[in-house]
C-alpha cells in the first residue's frame, strides 16, 4: 500500500470506523461467484451509513459501487479500484390506509412481499421468488411479462451528483424513465453513479389468502427458470424489444447456445438465459460465454443481444 492509499484508508477509517476493509474478494458477494478484489469494502446497515460511505468516497474522488445481493453484476478478475458498499439497510414503513410502503433500498424483495402480504397489501406478487433487493430491482426495473416494478414506484430518494456536488433528491416515478430492464439511473454514464436510498411504492389492498395464492403461482412459474443451487446469473440478457421478437428463451434455443462452455462457465441446461459457474469460473470465462452467446444469436437472427447485467472494473 503506497502513501496515497494509506492516507485514503485513514480518512475512510476516520469517517466510517473499523467497518472499512481492503482487498476483499468480490466472488463472495456475487451470485455467480466470480470477481477480483475490491480495493475498499464497506457494509452499510442503515441509509445514514450508506449516505456517509458514498459521501466520503465522493469527497476523496474514489469511484464507488453499491451492491445488494450481487445478482446482476460481474466484477472484473482485476477487481474494482474503488469502494464497494454492500447495502443491507432494512427499514420498512407501511401505510395501510394509503396502501403504500416506504422501504430502504437494501431490503430483500422476498421480505418486502411477505411482510406486505401479512398486512393484506399486495401488487408485487409477480416478483415472488426473484432474488434481489428493492434498490437493485428498481434500478433495473425488474419485471415479468407485462408487469414491471417501475409501475408501482411513486417516488424514490436518490443520492446523486449535480454540478460537482452530491445532493439528495426525492423524485417521482415518472422521472425515473423506466424501460424494459432499465431506468434513468441505470443509463447514467457519470463516474459517480446515482444511488437509490429509499423507495415509496403503491401497493393494493387484497386479502392475505389471495396474495399468498398469487405468490405461490409466481413461485411455481419461476421454477422453470431455476438453476438449482448452482452459482449463476439468471436473466443475463434483456428480452429484445420491438419487431415482435419471440421470448428470449426461444431465441437462445434456436441460436443453439445450450452447449456453450468456456473455461469454468457455461449456459445452464435448465435456463438458457442463465450463465452458471460450473467449476472455478473466472469473470473472463463468464464474459466470454456471454460474447459467444451474442455471436450465435447475431448469426442466427441478425441482431445483437444486450446484457441486463453490469460489468464492474477494468475489462
Amino acid at each position: 500500500m503506497n502513501k496515497n492509499e494509506d492516507n485514503t484508508l485513514r480518512y475512510f477509517q476516520q469517517e466510517l470506523g473499523d467497518g472499512i476493509t481492503r482487498e476483499i474478494s468480490l466472488s463472495d458477494y456475487t451470485r455467480v461467484g466470480v470477481g477480483g478484489k475490491a480495493k475498499y469494502f464497506y457494509v452499510s446497515s442503515t441509509i445514514d451509513d450508506l449516505t456517509n460511505a458514498i459521501g466520503t468516497a465522493f469527497s476523496l474522488g474514489v469511484p464507488y459501487q453499491v451492491v445488494g445481493e450481487g445478482n446482476d453484476i460481474v466484477p472484473s478478475d482485476a477487481g474494482y479500484e474503488g469502494l464497494i458498499v454492500k447495502n443491507v439497510s432494512s427499514n420498512i414503513v407501511f401505510s395501510p390506509d394509503m396502501s403504500e410502503v416506504v422501504v430502504d433500498s437494501g431490503v430483500g424483495l422476498s421480505r418486502l412481499i411477505n411482510l406486505a402480504a401479512s398486512r393484506d397489501m399486495g401488487g408485487l406478487e409477480f416478483l415472488a421468488g426473484m432474488p434481489g433487493t428493492v434498490g437493485g430491482a428498481v434500478y433495473g426495473n425488474y419485471g415479468v411479462g407485462d408487469y414491471a416494478l417501475g409501475d408501482y414506484v411513486k417516488s424514490a430518494t436518490v443520492l446523486m451528483e449535480r454540478q460537482g456536488e452530491l445532493i439528495i433528491g426525492n423524485f417521482p416515478g415518472k422521472w425515473m424513465n423506466f424501460g424494459p430492464s432499465t431506468s434513468k439511473l441505470k443509463e447514467t454514464t457519470s463516474k459517480f453513479r446515482p444511488v437509490i436510498l429509499t423507495v415509496r411504492l403503491q401497493l393494493a389492498r387484497r386479502r392475505k389468502d389471495e396474495i399468498l395464492s398469487l405468490i405461490q403461482d409466481s413461485l411455481l412459474a419461476r421454477q422453470a427458470e431455476s438453476v438449482g443451487d448452482q452459482r449463476a446469473i439468471r436473466n443475463f440478457f434483456k428480452q429484445p424489444s420491438g419487431k415482435n421478437y419471440p421470448p428470449i428463451d426461444h431465441l437462445l434455443n434456436e441460436a443453439g447456445v445450450r452447449r456453450v462452455r468456456i473455461g469454468g462457465a457455461g449456459v445452464s441446461k435448465r435456463n438458457l438465459n442463465a450463465i452458471i459457474n460450473l467449476k472455478n469460473a473466472t469473470s473472463s470465462d463468464v464474459w466470454e460465454v456471454a460474447q459467444r452467446i451474442k455471436e450465435l444469436v447475431a448469426e442466427r437472427f441478425g441482431f445483437a443481444l444486450e446484457e441486463r447485467v453490469e460489468y464492474l472494473g477494468k475489462w
